[in-house]
């Protein structure tokens, strides 16, 4: 620690990009989490987020389980998604609720009310070993070996060499999407082309700048929240959402906005606009993992979604 975690680029859900990775790719389904490094260390267990930040206080249960599923001997770090799950399916919004609580009291009461489970997709280090500028094939092979026989709170993410097999998954559970990850490419910290971010709709991270007027049941929150993404270095509103808040997420936020607090909120859409804004944004929750500076327009790599 700290690993810098490789990241994917963008690329459209559509036959012919799905023909163009086959045999060269590993297709990994996207996980709905909070990206996440767990280095485990001959009994202590560390976990990082992606910006760096040391979480492992949030996650008691993880750090035991990590120490009864893989004892005290093993040195190992693995990079991939917390996750909380309702219904046997990864929640965003209950896996923020883990992420971002600071308190004790709660994060002790949650980890037994909502448990987190770690789905490990790739392998960085075992036992002396680095595995960064291993292939990913390779990795892929060390993490398969790493997790056999094993179970608890970390798990293997699903995957296929069969990207179709792979979106007709996605498509058919109505899932997040696929990560297609080029069979002979390096662990490199940061966005590059190699891992390949496949989905039927996409997410985004956005700044809230505002909000407007609640009416009716909404009166004593807000109605919108007022989006904007950094663009050459400007804040450049994309857009409100209004749609996918329950209750107790419009207080949540409410409370938040009235001391002042500055939040990056996740977002679903289809596309954007000619006019720059998001199209049919949905809100999927709060993000405490990802910076107000790292929301950029460039994370959009303008592709236009295609819906399943």
């Amino acid at each position: 620690m700290p690993f810098h975690v490789m990241l994917a680029k963008s690329a459209p859900a559509t036959e012919d990009t799905i023909n163009m990775l086959s045999g060269t790719h590993y297709f990994d389904l996207k996980i709905d989490g909070v990206r996440d490094v767990i280095a485990i260390s001959k009994g202590k267990v560390v976990i990082q987020n992606r910006n760096g930040v040391d979480t492992t206080n949030r996650y008691p249960d993880i750090v035991a389980g990590c120490i009864e599923q893989f004892g005290t001997d093993v040195q190992m770090v693995l990079d991939g998604e917390m996750v909380v799950k309702v219904d046997g399916r990864p929640d965003f919004k209950a896996t923020s609720q883990r992420d971002r609580c600071s308190e004790p009291a709660k994060i002790n009461a949650r980890s037994k009310s909502m448990p987190a489970t770690f789905i490990a997709f790739d392998l960085l280090y075992k036992d002396g070993v680095d595995y960064r500028n291993s292939t990913y094939q390779e990795r892929k092979a060390q993490l398969d070996a790493a997790l056999l026989g094993t179970s608890g709170v970390v798990e293997p993410n699903v995957g296929s060499l069969d990207g179709h097999k792979m979106m007709a998954l996605v498509r058919q559970h109505h899932l997040e999407g696929v990560i297609a990850k080029r069979l002979d490419s390096r662990y490199k910290a940061g966005k590059g082309s190699d891992w390949l971010k496949i989905k039927p709709t996409f997410m985004i991270s956005c700044v809230v700048t505002g909000f407007t007027a609640g009416e009716g049941a909404r009166s004593s929150t807000f109605g919108a929240l007022s989006l904007a993404l950094y663009k050459d270095g400007v804040l450049t509103p994309v857009g409100e959402v209004g749609t996918g808040f329950k209750q107790n997420d419009l207080l949540e936020i409410q409370a938040l906005l009235a001391v002042g607090h500055t939040l990056v909120v996740e977002v679903e859409y289809q596309e954007f606009t000619v006019d720059g804004s998001l199209r049919f944004p949905v809100y999927r929750g709060l993000r405490s993992d990802v910076l107000p500076m790292d929301c950029l327009y460039s994370q959009t790599d303008k592709i236009v979604a295609v819906t399943a």
